[in-house]
């Protein structure tokens, strides 16, 4: 029987090469972008019929996520959801809903859909995966800053959104336990794309040094093991560092601090509508 897949943030980087790997594999495809005219150039490359429809969203307002949810409610039962949407900010935005960006794409829009599909995930042993960074003990534990971009910090913003979507993707695990669904986390390496891209003399070092990274073709295997390979079915709740299990930073054994993220994240579900 083919396997149905879920990819945000498919059409480019390593998005694109997750696509392309599952696409190998014979698995029917739902791409989530906010680009149309890129996924539809990704499409082309692609054996015909892999991918059943692309989803236009903008996961960096609250707007964007309820309409990417309605329309993910509509599609057929998801085998695997691949949370691959990120940005690294080089200045700070604060959306219309008066949040600072990074914090909505890397870490509401997954929180916001696990919240509202769990039950769906749940009856069709959806496997969930949410793409991460080794980095993210380097983060801000303030989420009430975070939120509203007070301590943003373009070196620390991406680490911080992390941070906080890690602690709610292990609290997901831990409400998903005993269910046919799963959730893990996995930092696929450091990998040769533009997330973090930047202009002048930073931005030609960074390419220089980025030409000994891994190829996003390189940094897709983890994840595509994650969500395929019969050995990861029924694993959960755990964090890995490419291909193997990495313990969490002590904080994250903090619950008061996890259930504190959780219901901030609550409220703006609610604010979302």
């Amino acid at each position: 029987m083919t396997q149905h897949f879920l990819i945000t943030g498919a059409n480019r980087g390593l998005g694109a090469a997750i696509t392309r790997g599952l696409a190998a594999s014979g698995c029917q495809l739902t791409l989530l972008c906010r680009d149309r005219q890129a996924a539809e150039a990704l499409i082309r490359t692609l054996p015909s019929g892999q991918v059943s429809g692309i989803l236009q969203a903008d996961l960096s307002s609250l707007r964007g996520i309820q309409s990417a949810i309605h329309a993910i409610k509509a599609l057929p039962p998801l085998d695997g959801l691949i949370h691959n949407a990120a940005i690294w900010p080089q200045r700070k935005i604060i959306q219309a809903d008066g949040l600072e960006e990074a914090f909505v794409v890397n870490h509401l829009a997954p929180f916001l859909m696990n919240m509202q599909l769990e039950d769906r995930f749940q009856r069709d042993g959806t496997r969930v995966v949410q793409m991460t960074a080794g980095l993210y003990p380097l983060g801000d534990r303030n989420f009430s800053q975070s939120a509203t971009g007070q301590n943003f910090s373009a070196l620390k913003t991406y680490a911080s959104t992390k941070l906080l979507n890690l602690a709610t993707t292990m609290t997901f695990a831990e409400r998903w336990q005993g269910s046919p669904a799963t959730i893990n986390a996995v930092h696929p390496g450091v990998v040769r794309t533009d997330l973090g891209a930047m202009s002048g003399v930073k931005g030609m070092l960074l390419n220089l040094v980025k030409r000994l990274w891994l190829t996003p073709e390189e940094g897709a295997r983890a994840p595509l093991s994650l969500c395929t390979d019969p050995a990861f079915k029924g694993i959960n709740g755990r964090f890995y560092d490419r291909f193997k299990e990495a313990p969490l930073a002590p904080f994250m054994q903090d619950t008061g601090f996890r259930e504190a993220v959780w219901q901030q994240a609550l409220q703006y579900m609610k604010q979302a509508g």
